[in-house]
């Protein structure tokens, strides 16, 4: 074997060991309000570069003594108190984003009833400040987007070779490691992730499902709420239905008037 065979043999074992990694890590999602946080467990394969994230629900109070029932539509209600409950989705929403062909596809619901969207993976206008912060006493670069109704705020690490953010976000040249809105209502925090010398082949969960766009998305759902308000006052004293009016942002709970 001449020299110029043996470089290529060793540059194409290194180049298969550096591309055959895979990132796990898992963000916590919390919103400022009397809800359960949300866990985030992201895996992103930097072969094939997709990701796939599935979230879970974890209660932030002690439920140790509440009563868990099963409905029949298999959502499970915990009562937390006389003025609280939880409901948990059999499903949770999972979002699966593939780089390659510039698609993200979503599982999301209509209140209980899942739905599968598409949207573009490149929706982010990012600006990237110059400054660098400093967040658990590490250094990170800062960025800026607007995104449906809301301001965030993320740091970003780019010494790390994933590019890989939760939930919608995409285009950052580093991993996220925490994401706020301006009005400090939603937060993200990688709490840990590590990166293995393994390929791991990630498959599309929603292949098989009927897909819709965003906006199909808004008016399906206003609809569904429509149908829904529309029965209960039927059995009311006015029975002339209701009326919804929301803005462009379900993910924010987007709703301007129901009634």
């Amino acid at each position: 074997m001449n020299k110029n065979k043996l470089f290529i043999l060793v540059f194409v074992l290194c180049f298969s060991i550096l591309s055959s990694q895979t990132f796990t890590g898992i963000y916590i999602f919390k919103i400022n309000s009397k809800v359960p946080t949300q866990t985030y467990n992201s895996i992103l394969s930097s072969q094939n570069k997709t990701w796939f994230v599935e979230t879970k629900q974890e209660l932030l109070i002690d439920t140790s003594e509440t009563k868990k029932t099963s409905s029949e539509s298999g959502l499970t209600v915990e009562h937390i108190s006389d003025d609280y409950k939880n409901i948990i989705m059999p499903s949770p929403p999972e979002y699966y984003k593939d780089s390659q062909t510039d698609n993200m596809l979503s599982r999301n619901f209509y209140l209980t009833k899942a739905c599968y969207i598409k949207e573009n993976l490149d929706q982010f206008t990012w600006k990237i400040s110059d400054e660098i912060v400093i967040y658990n006493g590490k250094k990170y670069n800062e960025a800026t987007t607007e995104f449906r109704g809301k301001t965030w705020i993320v740091y970003f690490d780019p010494k790390v070779s994933f590019n890989i953010a939760p939930w919608k976000f995409y285009g950052l040249p580093g991993v996220v490691v925490y994401a706020k809105t301006t009005d400090n209502l939603y937060t993200f925090e990688l709490k840990e992730y590590k990166i293995v010398e393994k390929n791991t082949s990630i498959n599309n969960p929603f292949e098989k499902e009927k897909l819709i766009t965003w906006d199909q998305y808004k008016e399906n759902y206003k609809e569904y709420l429509k149908r829904l308000i529309k029965k209960w006052s039927a059995d009311s004293e006015d029975g002339n239905g209701g009326s919804i009016k929301m803005d462009n942002t379900i993910e924010d709970l987007g709703f301007t008037e129901i009634k």
